[in-house]
């Protein structure tokens, strides 16, 4: 098998363009010339700063998980002083290290920004970062911060990720895949460009694979006992969103699971939803964590015995449970401009006032949702989602769409985004020249 390497190209480019800023910026303030690489846990920021230290010169790293300081010091020491450097305290090492440096181009990148020791190392390196603008810190953290003026964001790797990756495979088996894995690097690096995507589904519900071991691993660093907060991933991945629905499933008390949720919650596995009723909704917030519950989770027997026959559940399951709601959720994020509303998507944070869901089907026996906002003093929005993977959008289609927004409001005045797997008729191309209002997405455009 050939382990698939997805390219940060997007990242890479960014943090170049932002480094030669700070270099040729006038000598302010550390932290406002520092670099900061955030993102969610398991997206990949520690490998991207990995493979920036192997291959940008200047560039360090340094971790301080599960560490004393004498072993920090001592790390740090063997990894990035001379033989014979004898140092006690941070105050010596940054001193060290930047003599040696002699104002060379450096930056050295913290992890661990929360712990104590990381902290002392920062102050330490501090008074240095102020000399000439050569020598700068960055931090790695899950979140971004305002006050840091040069930040990088690593995420799961996108739809469009895939699709630039797989290029062999089809559109809706690329999205497939992505729903499986949930852009998650440690499952992508399972994923063979060689093979066809049977093979890669067959590769990634192996019993042993990272598929199926990556979800615990990450429950295990959070709570004691992971198992008692499976049944609870298994209902929502189920479709029981309430909290009584999951208690009843699950066996638990109310206030039980209540407090399972609120933990799943604070640990980024769960997120609540208030749709206007008195009582919350509660989802997965990766469509990974949705497929193993439902395709690996107490399913051993299946993945080792019968093989062959899980496999074939899976790709009769997968399109309806995972892939066709990944991909409209990668739609929604690409309207809220990405995670951090940095991608250049329409923005859409207001509450809407209106809000209609009008299925669309075509002669062909696709379907597709349009959904209608309307907010105090705004123009009207309109996003078009396919509800199948086979989806793809021609005259007719469109036509369809156009007949369906005419009827609730003036076309002129609104923003209209049609969403596809596909890319669109030369016909649908023209139209969308022809209207500003509206917009025609692609899969390859779905970054986030």
């Amino acid at each position: 098998m050939i382990e698939m390497e997805f390219t940060r190209s997007r990242e890479l480019k960014l943090m170049e363009t932002m480094w030669e800023k700070i270099v040729h910026h006038t000598a302010r303030d550390g932290e406002t010339n520092s670099i900061k690489i955030y993102g969610p846990p398991g997206s990949g920021k520690t490998h991207f700063v990995q493979e920036l230290v192997r291959n940008q010169r200047g560039f360090y790293y340094m971790s301080f998980a599960g560490l004393t300081q004498e072993e920090a010091l001592r790390k740090f020491a063997r990894l990035y002083l001379p033989e014979d450097a004898i140092v006690s305290n941070w105050e010596e090492a940054a001193k060290a290290f930047t003599v040696l440096r002699n104002h060379r181009r450096t930056l050295l990148i913290f992890e661990d920004e929360l712990q104590e020791l990381q902290q002392e190392c920062k102050q330490a390196f501090a008074p240095y970062t102020r000399r000439k603008g050569l020598f700068r810190i960055g931090e790695i953290s899950r979140e971004k911060t305002p006050r840091y003026e040069f930040q990088i964001p690593i995420f799961n790797f996108s739809v469009a990720d895939f699709m630039e990756n797989l290029p062999s495979l089809s559109r809706p088996d690329i999205v497939r895949l992505y729903a499986l894995t949930g852009g998650f690097p440690a499952m992508v690096k399972d994923l063979d460009a060689q093979r066809s995507f049977e093979d890669n589904v067959r590769q990634l519900l192996a019993y042993d694979s990272a598929f199926s071991t990556y979800l615990p691993q990450r429950m295990r660093a959070y709570f004691r006992s992971p198992e008692s907060y499976y049944p609870l991933l298994r209902s929502m991945a189920s479709g029981r969103n309430r909290l009584s629905e999951m208690a009843k499933d699950a066996g638990f008390a109310n206030n039980k699971c209540g407090k399972y949720l609120e933990a799943l919650i604070e640990a980024d596995f769960v997120r609540a939803e208030h749709d206007g009723g008195t009582y919350a909704k509660y989802y997965l917030t990766s469509s990974y964590y949705v497929a193993w519950a439902r395709y690996a989770y107490l399913c051993s027997t299946e993945q080792i015995a019968r093989p062959e026959e899980h496999l074939q559940f899976v790709l009769s399951d997968l399109d309806e449970a995972i892939a066709v709601p990944a991909f409209q959720k990668a739609c929604l994020r690409f309207l809220n401009g990405g995670e951090e509303g940095d991608a250049g998507g329409k923005q859409k944070n207001k509450k809407p006032e209106i809000h209609r869901s009008i299925p669309i089907e075509f002669s062909d026996g696709n379907a597709a949702v349009l959904d209608y906002n309307e907010a105090q003093g705004c123009d009207p929005e309109i996003y078009v989602f396919p509800q199948t993977l086979t989806t793809r959008f021609t005259k007719a289609e469109l036509q369809k769409i156009f007949k369906a927004v005419e009827e609730i409001c003036e076309p002129p005045n609104l923003y209209l985004a049609v969403f596809s797997l596909e890319r669109f008729s030369d016909w649908c191309v023209h139209e969308s020249a022809k209207r500003e209002y509206l917009h025609e997405v692609t899969m390859d455009r779905l970054r986030f």
